[in-house]
């Protein structure tokens, strides 16, 4: 893409959010994770092979949702997303552009906007906080999510 044209005039859209893995996500997810390893790790009365298949368990989701974030890898991440003119939404992910996507639910805070966006073949959940992307386009992305559709 040629950086001199700006990305909403490449792809016809109404709105372009680059997006970038988040550290405050990071911290987060593997606080939470860690909090959820703790009984297996503490809890003494538990039999070993219960401990340590709850401890894999853990793992495995925590790695599964580090590979959703892109921080375990980043070739799976969503690094730009957006609305189209026509009203439909867009992400792109693996060099690969998903369109014709719908807007099915959407959390809007000041620190966090979540997105689950629908296509005809799957589902997926966009989790972007302030520091996942540049201001300006964060307060976009709010302004429009709390519009009426």
């Amino acid at each position: 893409m040629n950086d001199s044209v700006p990305s909403s005039a490449v792809c016809g859209a109404v709105l372009v959010v680059d997006v970038v893995p988040s550290r405050r996500l990071f911290g987060l997810v593997l606080a939470l994770y860690a909090a959820a390893a703790l009984p297996a790790l503490l809890w003494s009365d538990l039999a070993v092979a219960v401990r340590i298949g709850w401890f894999v368990v853990i793992v495995a989701l925590c790695y599964r949702e580090l590979i959703r974030q892109g921080w375990a890898r980043p070739s799976t991440f969503v690094h730009r997303f957006g609305r189209t003119g026509a009203g439909h939404w867009f992400f792109e992910a693996c060099g690969v552009r998903y369109g014709e996507a719908v807007l099915t639910d959407r959390l809007v805070g000041p620190g966090v906007c979540v997105l689950r966006l629908s296509t005809p073949r799957f589902t997926r959940t966009l989790v972007v906080p302030t520091d996942a992307t540049d201001e300006v386009s964060h307060r976009r992305l709010r302004a429009m999510l709390l519009a009426p559709q």
